[in-house]
């Protein structure tokens, strides 16, 4: 973990990246980490045109974006579900022991408390019993509205 962090403050006194410049005036120190090597909160940005996300990554990753960006189709965004106040409460009502119900068998299942062959069945019917059904009928309902 030291080794890490040695090395990750030694890459930014090496290249003079400074998160709080020292002095505003100076423009030595007003490095925008983001602009400059495409990181955003320790992240590569996104959401942007493909130039400009491509713009600070070496040749040979600009030409496999470009490779892949060629082929690949944007798909359009699901419909917003507009349910009705009364709705919102429901689905929160179903939604939230259903999620904890899935999140406390997923980690049986994960850890081995349980096996998933054999406790499948009563996985689905408990799944059944937290209004799993109701839940998706009503999202149909608000679907087709839509």
């Amino acid at each position: 973990m030291y080794d890490v962090l040695l090395r990750y403050f030694t890459l930014l006194d090496k290249y003079q990246i400074h998160y709080a410049p020292s002095s505003p005036d100076d423009e030595t120190d007003n490095k925008d980490m983001r602009l400059e090597y495409g990181f955003a909160g320790g992240n590569f940005f996104y959401g942007h045109k493909v130039s400009q996300r491509d713009d600070h990554l070496t040749p040979a990753l600009q030409d496999f974006s470009a490779r892949i960006s060629s082929y690949r189709d944007i798909r359009p965004l699901n419909p917003a579900l507009a349910s009705t106040p009364d709705e919102n409460e429901q689905i929160n009502l179903w939604k939230t022991p259903l999620v904890d119900n899935i999140n406390t068998w997923t980690l049986n299942f994960v850890t081995g408390k349980k096996d998933i062959d054999k406790e499948w069945d009563n996985y689905l019917k408990s799944c059944d019993d937290a209004n799993a059904q109701k839940l998706v009928d009503l999202y149909n309902e608000i679907n087709k509205r839509q």
